[in-house]
C-alpha cells in the first residue's frame, strides 16, 4: 500500500497509519522529488521539492518489489526515490494539471509497476483526475477508482479513456 502524504504532517502520519492500518506494517518511506515546483512558498524556510510516500506491506505478504519484465528505463525503477516534474498548466497531454493534488503519470507508473503485476487490480480511493487509472491501464492492470466529486469523476473518466491505452514495449 502506497500513501502520499505531506512533509508538514510526516511524523503524525506515520503514527496514525501505524495505529490505524490493522494487518499492515510500515516498510519504508519513498520520495517523489519534483525539482521544478513553482508554487509560492514562504521565505521563512527552504523550498519544498519532495513529497513523502509511505509504503506499508500487508503482514505475511512476501511479494517482491520489482521492475516489470526485468526492463529498466522509461522511469520504471525499483529505487526508493522517483524524480518527476510537477504537472503544470503548460504541460501537454496526460500531465496537463487539472486537479489541485494531481501527480505526474510517471510517478504513478513507477509505483504501480513496482508494486503490482499485469492483470492485478489497483484501487485508488481518492481518484481525483484519474492519474492512477491512466498509469494502471497503460501498464496492463485493472483499475477501480473512487471519487466523491462529480466534476472530477467526469474528468477522470475522460482522461483515462484518452490516455489509458496499454503501451507497447
Amino acid at each position: 500500500m502506497a500513501i502520499f502524504w505531506s512533509q508538514a504532517h510526516l511524523w503524525n502520519g506515520r503514527t496514525w497509519f501505524d495505529e490505524s492500518l490493522d494487518g499492515y506494517s510500515f516498510q519504508q518511506l519513498l520520495i517523489w522529488h519534483y525539482a521544478n515546483n513553482k508554487s509560492p512558498q514562504s521565505r521563512q524556510g527552504f523550498k519544498r521539492t519532495w513529497e513523502p510516500v509511505f509504503l506499508y506491506r500487508q503482514d505475511g505478504c512476501e511479494r517482491e518489489i520489482k521492475v516489470g519484465g526485468g526492463e529498466w528505463g522509461k522511469g520504471l525503477t525499483d529505487f526508493d526515490c522517483h524524480v518527476a516534474a510537477v504537472p503544470q498548466t503548460n504541460f501537454n497531454d496526460e500531465n496537463t494539471k487539472q486537479h489541485p493534488a494531481q501527480k505526474p503519470v510517471s510517478v504513478m507508473k513507477w509505483l504501480v509497476n513496482a508494486l503490482t503485476d499485469p492483470g492485478h487490480l489497483v484501487c485508488d480511493p481518492f481518484c481525483g483526475s484519474g492519474t492512477t487509472g491512466i498509469a494502471t491501464m497503460q501498464l496492463g492492470r485493472r483499475f477501480h477508482g473512487i471519487e466523491i466529486s462529480e466534476e472530477f469523476i467526469g474528468m477522470a473518466k475522460g482522461r483515462i479513456a484518452k490516455y489509458g491505452r496499454v503501451q507497447q514495449p
